[in-house]
């Protein structure tokens, strides 16, 4: 229904879709929010695609490990929203909860403070 709820969320969604799917996705969300309604996403922050990058062994095609289509950058998706006709959008570093092993978690905190960036973004655009 057009215009029925106020906060829309895509949840690590926008890096698995292309250019088509992804202006459906946000002209969706537009669709059905509220005026003034939020919505609110988090995405992998400037991924290297290639580092997950896996070949088939048996037809040799390649592809990321996660399905990934995309690298977002907090200036990307930004943008992705303004042009998607979202107002008020505020992008920020985030970082959720990490599991697996302490000595895994370690290295790769010491890895985005290296880099000095978190290892997601969190957007929240509104609509006018």
């Amino acid at each position: 229904m057009d215009a029925s709820v106020d906060t829309a969320t895509l949840f690590e969604v926008v890096e698995h879709l292309d250019d088509e799917l992804l202006r459906k996705a946000l002209s969706e969300a537009h669709r059905v929010l509220a005026p003034g309604g939020q919505l609110v996403m988090t995405t992998p922050n400037s991924e290297a695609l290639d580092d997950g990058t896996l070949q088939c062994p048996d037809c040799g095609a390649q592809f990321h490990s996660m399905q990934h289509v995309r690298s977002w950058t907090a200036k990307s998706l930004a943008g992705a929203l303004r042009a998607a006709g979202f107002l008020s959008i505020r992008v920020r570093g985030l970082r959720f909860v990490e599991n697996g092993p302490p000595i895994e978690r370690l290295l790769r905190r010491a890895y985005y403070v290296a880099r000095r960036q978190h290892p997601r973004l969190m957007a929240i655009a509104a609509k006018g």
